[in-house]
C-alpha cells in the first residue's frame, strides 16, 4: 500500500481573482504605493498607460503588463480607446518564486504577445470556486511564466553573438571567481563597450548587471540552506566586504541578508 504524502495546510499559491475588465472614458486613474500582490493583465482591444518603478509604457492590444508586489504604479486607459483586459491577480510564495527564476520579476510591459492569450483565458475557465482552484491555477501559471521566459530570453539566445554567448558561459561558471571586464575583452580580443552592447542585446542586461544577479540568487541559497556567516557568503561571492554585500542585498530585496535568513527559517 502506497501511503499519500500530507498535503500543505495552505498552499503557496492564490488565485485571487480571474475576470474581464471593461473600462471606458470615465475610468479614472488607479494609483498604488507598495503593492500587496500581483496583477497581470492581457489586453484584448484598446490602450492605456502604465507608470510603474519609475517607468513609463503605453499597453496597446495583445500586450500584457505586470503590477509586481511591492510596486508604484498608475495606470489609465486611453480615452479615445479604453483597454478591454483579462486581469489575473495572484499571491503566495510560488507565485513570486517563479515570477522571480524565470527572471520577469523586473519585467513591466511584454508587446505583440497574442500567444499568450490563452492562459488568462484557461483561468477564467477555472471559475471563482472550483476544486482545487489554486493548484490548478498554480499549473496554469507556471506554463505562463515559462512562456514569457522563453519569448523574452531563447530568441536573443539563438541569436546571439558568439563572443556574448562565450561570456555568458564564463560568468555562468566563475562565480566565485574576480571579474573584471576590461581584463576578459583584452584577453578575447574585443573592447569593452563592444562586449558590453553584444551581451545587452542578446540577454537584456550589461554584463556587470547580470553577474550581480547570479550573485544575489547565489547568496540566497547560501542565507538559506547553509550556516555560512554572513561575512563569509560575502567573501565568497567576491564581495569587497559584508557592509557592501548586505547594502545590495537590501537595496534589492528589501530586507538585511539577516532578516531573508530569519524569514526562512521560520518558513515566512
Amino acid at each position: 500500500m502506497i501511503e499519500s504524502m500530507p498535503y500543505p495546510e495552505v498552499f503557496p499559491f492564490r488565485l485571487l481573482s480571474n475576470t474581464l475588465v471593461v473600462a471606458d472614458a470615465r475610468t479614472p486613474v488607479i494609483a498604488r504605493n507598495d503593492y500587496d500582490v500581483c496583477t497581470i493583465e492581457y489586453i484584448q482591444r484598446g490602450s492605456g498607460v502604465l507608470e510603474i518603478n519609475g517607468e513609463s509604457f503605453q499597453p496597446e492590444t495583445d500586450g500584457i503588463y505586470f503590477l509586481h508586489q511591492h510596486s508604484v504604479h498608475r495606470y489609465w486607459p486611453s480615452r479615445e480607446q479604453p483597454w478591454h483586459k483579462l486581469c489575473v491577480v495572484v499571491d503566495g510564495p510560488l507565485a513570486y518564486e517563479l515570477l522571480r527564476i524565470y527572471r520577469l520579476d523586473r519585467v513591466y510591459y511584454l508587446a505583440e504577445v497574442p500567444q499568450l492569450r490563452k492562459y488568462f483565458e484557461a483561468s477564467l475557465l477555472l471559475g471563482h470556486s472550483a476544486p482545487w482552484l489554486h493548484q490548478r491555477a498554480a499549473v496554469v501559471f507556471h506554463q505562463f511564466v515559462e512562456h514569457c521566459f522563453r519569448l523574452l530570453y531563447e530568441p536573443a539566445a539563438v541569436s546571439a553573438a558568439p563572443e556574448a554567448l562565450a561570456l555568458k558561459k564564463y560568468l555562468d561558471r566563475s562565480l566565485d571567481r574576480r571579474f573584471v571586464l576590461e581584463q576578459y575583452a583584452r584577453e578575447t580580443g574585443f573592447s569593452a563597450a563592444h562586449l558590453i552592447r553584444s551581451f545587452r542585446a542578446a540577454f537584456g542586461c550589461p554584463p556587470v548587471e547580470y553577474r550581480l544577479r547570479q550573485k544575489l540568487d547565489a547568496a540566497r541559497r547560501l542565507l538559506q540552506y547553509t550556516d555560512l556567516s554572513i561575512k563569509e557568503i560575502a567573501s565568497g561571492l567576491g564581495f569587497a566586504d559584508s557592509y557592501h554585500f548586505s547594502n545590495y542585498f537590501k537595496k534589492h530585496l528589501g530586507y538585511a541578508p539577516s532578516a531573508f535568513r530569519r524569514q526562512r527559517a521560520l518558513g515566512k
